[in-house]
C-alpha cells in the first residue's frame, strides 16, 4: 500500500476547502492531501484500487462509477461494506448521480462506516483485507 498521512494543502486551496460551510465533494482521481482534508464529505471516483484505498484510509465515503478492470469489483465490495454507492456509467443521468450524492450525504451510516474502516488502517495489508 502506498498511503501516507495527508500533507497540508496549499494555503489558497485550504482557504477554499475550509470555507465550505457544509463540506465539499471531491470529483477526480485520488489525492491523499485533498481526501485527508477535514471538510471532505464524499469522493466521486471510478473506483480504481489506489483511489479506493486512499478514500478508505481517510474515512471518506464514495460514489463509484466503474469503467473497467478492478473497478467493478472494488465498487461492489465497497457497497457491500457500506461505504459506497455504485453507479452504472452507461445508465448515468443527472437525477441518478444527484440521488447517489444525496443518499450518502443524508445517511450518516456511509460516513460512519468509512471512518470505522479507516481506523484499522495505516494502508497496510490488514486494512485492505478488512474490505476486500
Amino acid at each position: 500500500m502506498h498511503c501516507l498521512p495527508p500533507k497540508p494543502v496549499p494555503k489558497d486551496l485550504d482557504e477554499f476547502l475550509s470555507g465550505a460551510k457544509e463540506g465539499f465533494i471531491y470529483f477526480s482521481m485520488g489525492s491523499m492531501d485533498i481526501l485527508g482534508h477535514k471538510n471532505i464529505r464524499l469522493f466521486i471516483t471510478h473506483g480504481g484500487g489506489l483511489s479506493t484505498q486512499e478514500a478508505l484510509y481517510n474515512g471518506v465515503p464514495l460514489v463509484v462509477m466503474p469503467v473497467f478492470a478492478d473497478q467493478d469489483n472494488n465498487a461492489r465490495r465497497a457497497a457491500e461494506k457500506g461505504f459506497a454507492v455504485p453507479l452504472e456509467v452507461t445508465e448515468l443521468t443527472e437525477e441518478i448521480l444527484l440521488s447517489a450524492i444525496n443518499k450518502i450525504l443524508n445517511n450518516p451510516s456511509y460516513s460512519k462506516t468509512a471512518k470505522e474502516l479507516s481506523t484499522c488502517t495505516t494502508c497496510s495489508e490488514t486494512c485492505s483485507s478488512k474490505w476486500f
